[in-house]
């Protein structure tokens, strides 16, 4: 990604979607970003409200965990057309929740 500038402050974290066709990228600026791998454009963002320091998609890449700094633990659809990230709990409630919500 040389010369890519995708937030204002560090990356966090990346993860790539099952498909290979996106990936997201996390920031300490709070953003979550998912880009197209074909031509690194912008295909949708989110607003966490606090630095964002892990990402990573669903086995079936239908949803996105955000983790903040804040220990708060968020999912947003990557299939609906949702524009806030829904909160989950603490990380220790969502590694416990992890393995019955996604099928």
């Amino acid at each position: 990604m040389g010369g890519f500038r995708a937030h204002d402050k560090v990356i966090s974290d990346i993860a790539y979607h099952p498909t290979g066709e996106i990936f997201a990228t996390a920031s300490l600026d709070g953003f979550v970003k998912l880009w197209s791998v074909d031509d690194q454009s912008l295909v949708k963002q989110w607003h966490a409200e606090a630095s964002v320091r892990q990402i990573d998609f669903s086995p079936s890449g239908n949803r996105l965990a955000i983790a903040t700094e804040e220990d708060k633990v968020l999912v947003i659809s990557t299939t609906q057309n949702s524009e806030t990230p829904a909160g989950v709990g603490s990380l220790m409630e969502f590694k416990k929740k992890r393995g019955t919500q996604e099928k």
